[in-house]
């Protein structure tokens, strides 16, 4: 049991270790002032969780109705 958890450990540091090295930036630092400014206003969540659904529902049905007249077109 032991020699599998360090097999799944391992394989995970394995696998998880390119993620890492994308998540480096080479972007430099932001100002003082700009890094303040950006704390004292923290980010509002924007939508609904209802509006978000509507607008998956009709892209959706967009897609659908590509499709049909892709498949139309075809022969």
């Amino acid at each position: 049991m032991l020699k599998k958890l360090v097999a799944i450990g391992f394989g995970a540091a394995i696998a998880l270790s390119p993620i890492a090295v994308l998540a480096q930036t080479t972007a430099p630092a932001p100002a003082a002032g700009a890094a303040g400014a950006a704390a004292a206003t923290p980010m509002k969540a924007t939508g609904s969780h209802r509006s978000h659904r509507r607008h998956t529902a009709s892209r959706s049905h967009q897609r659908a109705r590509a499709g049909a007249a892709a498949a139309q077109q075809k022969p």
